[in-house]
Order: C-alpha cells, then structure tokens, then sequence
C-alpha cells in the first residue's frame, strides 16, 4: 500500500476545496421582473406611452444585460440574468425624442438559479431633488456615492 506524504495530502485538499467553492454564481440563472412606479405628487401625464424604457442589470461577477420596453408595457421581464448576489437595476426613460426624463435604481438583490424576483422600481422626474438615505452605487459624486440631496440630471 502506497502512502502519501502529508504535504501531498494537505496540497490535494486544497484543490479539492477551492474546485467546490470556486464560481459564487454556480453558473444558473433566474429573471427579474420589473414594474415602474412614480413618487406620490408626481403627475402620471408627464410620461407618454411612446417613451422608451432602457434597463440594465449588472453584477460584481458578470458585464451586465440591457433591454428597451415601451412605457406602455409598464412592468417588463428580464429573463436569463445570471445569479448571484449584489444585482443592481438601472432604469431610465427617454421621451419620443431621447431625452432623458425619468431615472430608478434597484441595489443589493439577490437572485438564485430558477427563481423570479420581482422589483418595484421609482421613476424619479429629471429635475427633482431626491433625499438619498445611505447606501453605495453610481451616483452624483467621485467616490461613486449619493450627496445627501441629489438633483436628477440627465
């Protein structure tokens, strides 16, 4: 009978705990069901049914996916997202001539492999200060976090 040496062994289970760890999202996928919601006060006749929705969805372990909806639709599903956690939502909405007039974002959530999250989004108008309570992501400063009160730009 063969015996390994202990330095053998000890490598060996090494590799074989980092090839079943490896891979956070385990390679599945789910979707993420999106419905577009507005501020109260805010009046819905400034939206037309013409403007376009763009959505991203990205993650720390995946380039992100885009997809176009019409207003019209008002709540859109995004299908073969992959899973893991930290998904962050973006969305703005172009009226019929591509200015931007509305933006919504979605941090944190976490999707696994065959499920279907769905996520309220609100549309903040361009042109109103928003109160920001904590959190990280793209916003309006360097350091890629909100100022306390943030104006919507385009």
């Amino acid at each position: 009978m063969r015996i390994f040496p202990p330095h053998r062994v000890a490598v060996l289970s090494c590799i074989v705990i980092l090839l079943f760890s490896c891979g956070g999202g385990g390679g599945g996928s789910g979707s993420i069901s999106i419905t577009l919601e507005l501020p109260r006060g805010v009046d819905p006749s400034i939206l037309s049914p013409d403007d376009r929705i763009v959505v991203r969805i990205s993650g720390p372990d995946f380039p992100g996916i885009t997809r176009e909806f019409s207003r019209s639709v008002a709540r859109g599903t995004i299908g073969d997202v992959p899973e893991g956690n930290d998904r962050v939502i973006k969305v703005d909405e172009y009226d019929s001539g591509g200015d931007l007039i509305a933006r919504g974002f979605a941090y944190g959530l976490q999707l696994r492999d065959g499920e279907d999250t769905s996520v309220p989004v609100v549309m903040v108008p361009k042109g109103w200060v928003v109160t920001i309570a904590g959190g990280k992501g793209p916003g309006d400063s360097p350091d890629g976090t909100y100022a306390r009160d943030a104006l919507l730009n385009g």
